[in-house]
């Protein structure tokens, strides 16, 4: 509104936030970028050019926690997502189609994004979140993500670990406890390499630009190998491993969630984290939600965002779907599928919509 003066619209006053700066301050910043453009422009003002190209780097400051963070998500207003159906642009990370061969391969616009980055980290937590048993030390998780619909079966995409770093036991069970501890000690450098599927969920007339809607992906269905999976390929003794306790537990995607939203505080603007956590409305992770492993229970049930009566906060809860390594449809065995909250939706939260019920205009 102080773009502008006198008595806001009632749209503007219902949903514009608070100044920090008087109105007066306000059209004094204003009013000097403006004469610094003209002359920069009309004049030839050396002084002016310098002037603006410094407002133009300040912006740049302002708004790089956001573009940071839709970079994060993948963003489809940047650039489209690359389509997983097909061969890679030589700019992305190798991604071996899986299950392969179900679809004639062509090649893919340049222009693209290879895959949601968060999803990437969202495979480690997954793996090593602090619970028991716990990850061995050494073994690293790399993660490569593509974009795609994960309703669509023509062809279905599925994440895959393509290498692990368990060694099998030998055959003489005198020597059994001999080459775990030797697969152990050799499972203390080793990396775990796995793909995993992701489709972000944007409002429909986010088009519009009308500032009524989230920039954001309001949810990222993940498609996420199993912690249990996970620990297998790690090397952990199979008897250690329970899939009640490592995936059934309801807080795996709670984990990823709150890693995200961690991520959002701490690439946050100083000013702006200060301001959020003076005055907005702080997210709290609650218990994963499962309905069933039907896909869509999963697919078709959305993130859920419930503010507190008070105002106090709002409870973030994950629809989940997960299967043990031995599940009974063997295609569909050792995963993990989170609804996971994007680093650009809790960013938007701390900048702009968290603000709104103690620092709305």
């Amino acid at each position: 509104m102080q773009f502008a003066s006198g008595t806001p619209p009632s749209n503007v006053a219902k949903n514009d936030l608070k100044p920090e700066v008087t109105y007066e301050q306000a059209h004094a910043m204003i009013s000097g970028v403006m004469s610094d453009f003209l002359r920069s422009q009309l004049g030839d003002d050396a002084k002016a050019k310098i002037a603006i190209a410094a407002e133009v780097e300040n912006t740049g400051t302002l708004l790089q926690p956001l573009i940071a963070s839709l970079e994060q998500e993948g963003h489809h207003h940047f650039h489209a997502p690359c389509n997983s159906d097909y061969q890679m642009p030589a700019q992305c990370p190798a991604y071996p189609q899986y299950p392969s061969n179900n679809v004639q391969r062509k090649p893919q616009d340049q222009e693209c994004t290879c895959g949601t980055p968060f999803s990437a980290l969202a495979q480690v937590v997954m793996g090593t979140a602090s619970q028991t048993p716990s990850f061995p030390k050494g073994v690293s998780i790399v993660a490569v993500d593509a974009v795609h619909d994960v309703d669509e079966i023509t062809p279905v995409h599925l994440p895959h670990i393509w290498h692990n770093c368990s060694k099998s036991k030998s055959k003489s069970s005198g020597e059994e406890d001999k080459v775990a501890a030797a697969a152990a000690a050799a499972a203390t450098s080793c990396t775990i390499n796995v793909t995993t599927v992701t489709q972000p969920i944007y409002a429909t007339l986010d088009t519009f630009d009308t500032g009524f809607y989230y920039q954001s992906a309001s949810e990222l269905r993940v498609k996420l190998k199993s912690r249990q999976s996970l620990l297998l390929a790690a090397g952990v003794d199979p008897l250690l491993i329970h899939f009640n306790q490592t995936d059934t537990a309801g807080f795996n995607c709670a984990d990823i969630n709150n890693a995200s939203y961690q991520w959002a505080l701490e690439h946050a603007g100083t000013k702006a984290r200060a301001r959020f956590e003076k005055i907005g409305e702080p997210l709290i992770m609650g218990k994963d939600i499962f309905l069933s492993n039907a896909g869509p229970a999963w697919i078709w049930n959305p993130m859920k965002y419930k503010e507190a009566k008070d105002k106090s906060n709002v409870v973030v809860q994950a629809p989940c779907s997960h299967t043990p390594v031995d599940y009974f449809l063997k295609a569909a065995a050792g995963y993990h599928y989170c609804k996971v909250l994007s680093p650009a939706r809790a960013m938007e939260w701390i900048y702009i919509d968290g603000l709104r019920n103690k620092g709305g205009l």
